[in-house]
């Protein structure tokens, strides 16, 4: 079986303490390998960390640019279409996963609107020494007087121009990861780093770093409404809506330096059959979607597989590793897992707010009223394209189970969903444990195989639901 794999060279920039050299080549190795099965290009430690921080494949776009500001004593690049993008995607490079990096830009934005040279009383400039006065806030964190962001400058060894947003972004970084405003307590960035949710990062880094504690006395409520917390959260909720889908993107320009980074962290390796083979066709009716669907399946497996204890019968990351296709729901989630792969392109089953979809009797549906998705109903002849949702009964149980199809080759169709068992010939899906709450046993997310494109006697595929 013949395999196309990419080999791309790309900048990376994931962790704190990994700042990995700069550049995407557009160079495709083309390599024949003989095998049977699936076989998946491996992800390297940084991508997968990337994937675990809600990135969702990687970008070979190589038209675009990227905007680098000197940032410290060396040149830093900022990447996305505004300033708020920027900050976001800044502090998801520093290791903060989605949540956390929102909760951040909420307290950001509502301070400054991201203007790296807003003054509090008004107005703007690129010189904040003369700012001594305490009702003359200055930047994106209103430092207050504005001239204190020229001491936190020398502090923290920052020499590049104050004026810059990158420079501001590593003062506030460098001010999380050392202070908070708590009596006794660890910096911000640790507290910060227990977040699971805006609500509780956007608190925070309100509390820890921008306000300090509540006053004795004072209800939390009370400390919430007379500090704009609403607003905050308001703001971090429509970074993490806005950006969490990709946590880089392409459309930046050039500052100052000449680095062009197309994006390290926003798009999956794509290198299965489907990615190199079947989408190569421009008959295909949408492949650009279809690809991409298909890229963000194999790099949810890619992130499932790198786990420890992957296949196993106690498999630590099962326990929660699906929640964020479920939203935090203890269910069978196969449904929930192809919408959430839906929902991260621009072609999700339902517009938001009711892009996730938890019923696979509900998913067919949708399916069966036409509009954007289209039903084909088995022995009508139809032969599935990647990214087409194949819908499943079992034994007694219609409408049983659904996942999305990748490829086919040598009359072997290859899929990938959630909560599956195993593997490939390990079917059908668990049941969920019987304890209330907990989520079901061993489910995660792998590969089926079939013979032909209809499944078999205990496991059989009614019909696919494909994008129009």
């Amino acid at each position: 079986m013949i395999r196309l794999v990419l080999i791309w060279v790309f900048k990376v920039k994931i962790t704190r303490k990994l700042n990995l050299t700069a550049c995407l080549f557009s160079l495709i190795v083309l390599l024949t390998q003989l095998f049977s099965g699936v076989v998946y290009a491996q992800l390297s430690p940084e991508q997968l960390q990337a994937l675990s921080e809600g990135a969702l494949y990687f970008n070979t776009n190589d038209e675009c640019g990227s905007q680098t500001q000197s940032g410290g004593s060396v040149a830093t690049t900022l990447t996305g279409n505004d300033n708020e993008q920027m900050a976001y995607n800044f502090f998801v490079s520093k290791g903060l996963n989605t949540t956390q990096a929102a909760s951040v830009v909420g307290n950001l934005m509502t301070e400054s609107t991201m203007d790296p040279t807003i003054i509090q009383s008004g107005g703007n400039t690129d010189d904040p020494s003369s700012l001594t006065l305490n009702t003359q806030g200055w930047g994106i964190a209103q430092w207050t007087p504005g001239d204190k962001v020229l001491e936190e400058a020398q502090q923290y060894r920052v020499t590049t121009p104050i004026y810059e947003l990158a420079t501001q972004l590593t003062i506030v970084w460098d001010e999380l990861s050392s202070i908070n405003l708590q009596p006794n307590s660890p910096p911000t960035i640790q507290a910060l780093e227990q977040t699971n949710t805006t609500a509780a990062g956007v608190l925070v880094v309100l509390e820890d770093f921008e306000e300090g504690p509540v006053w004795p006395g004072a209800t939390l409520q009370y400390y919430e409404d007379q500090t704009d917390y609403a607003t905050r959260l308001s703001y971090a909720n429509q970074a993490l809506s806005l950006y969490s889908k990709s946590s880089n993107n392409s459309g930046t320009t050039s500052s100052s330096g000449t680095d062009n980074n197309c994006g390290s962290v926003s798009l999956a390796n794509c290198s299965s059959s489907a990615s190199s083979d079947d989408l190569t066709d421009s008959t295909v009716p949408n492949a650009s979607l279809r690809q991409e669907l298909v890229c963000i399946a194999e790099a949810q497996l890619q992130l499932w597989q790198s786990q420890p204890g992957y296949d196993t019968a106690n498999f630590p990351y099962a326990n929660a590793g699906y929640l964020d296709y479920s939203g935090g729901v203890y269910e069978e989630w196969c449904a929930d897992f192809v919408s959430w792969i839906y929902n991260q392109t621009d072609h999700p089953l339902q517009p938001d707010p009711n892009w996730q979809v938890a019923g696979v009797d509900v998913i067919m549906a949708i399916a069966q009223q036409g509009g954007a998705f289209s039903w084909h109903l088995a022995g009508s002849g139809y032969i599935p394209q990647p990214g087409d949702l194949a819908v499943h009964s079992f034994p007694g149980q219609p409408h049983a189970h659904v996942n999305m199809f990748i490829s086919s080759s040598g009359g072997v169709s290859t899929y990938i969903g959630g909560d599956q068992e195993g593997g490939a010939d390990d079917f059908p899906p668990s049941s969920p444990q019987s304890t209330p709450g907990s989520p079901p046993s061993e489910s995660i997310v792998s590969i089926q195989t079939f013979d032909g494109y209809w499944g078999n006697d205990q496991d059989t595929i009614i019909g696919y639901v494909a994008p129009n």
